[in-house]
């Protein structure tokens, strides 16, 4: 975060912030990975109380993300955090949502972070989402579909390995 502030800085948008919205971007920033908690659901064996548990804290952190989004001054004027502002908060947490987007259902077939979305009604959140990863810059940022979902599977594996008896 330390050194996205300084690029947006040095490139003149950090002083464009009022203290008010550059605080939110941190906020934001700091919160929105623990909100998108996916990992401990690829990590839990599909069906099991651990996989039950882990949606439920995944549901419950994105409902915390879409409130945070929704109470937002610039809610109505734009897909991201500051409206139609692509900001510091967005820099700082795409990688979180691409990986959220791409690994959770390449790993787990069976949740579809849209779905979970769309029955939790949570509509400002879909709608950033979806900025976030479709913009051009953030989609030439992540690798292929394939090769992310392989490495996290092989990452899976790995830890598996570490942890058993």
């Amino acid at each position: 975060m330390v050194i996205c502030e300084y690029l947006d800085d040095i490139s003149g948008n950090g002083a464009t912030y009022s203290a008010e919205q550059r605080a939110a971007c941190r906020l934001w920033a700091s919160l929105m990975p623990g909100w998108f908690a996916y990992i401990a659901i690829i990590k839990a064996d599909p069906g099991s109380k651990d996989e039950e548990a882990a949606l439920k804290e995944l549901r419950d952190g994105l409902h915390a993300a879409n409130a945070f989004l929704a109470t937002r001054p610039e809610a109505d004027s734009g897909p991201f955090l500051l409206g139609e502002r692509f900001s510091l908060a967005e820099v700082a947490t795409a990688p979180f949502a691409q990986r959220f987007m791409t690994v959770l259902p390449g790993t787990r077939p069976t949740v579809d972070p849209r779905q979970i979305l769309e029955e939790e009604g949570l509509f400002r959140l879909s709608t950033w989402l979806t900025a976030v990863c479709t913009r051009p810059s953030c989609m030439e940022t992540i690798a292929p579909t394939a090769e992310l979902v392989e490495s996290y599977k092989a990452l899976l594996m790995r830890m598996k390995a570490i942890s058993a008896p």
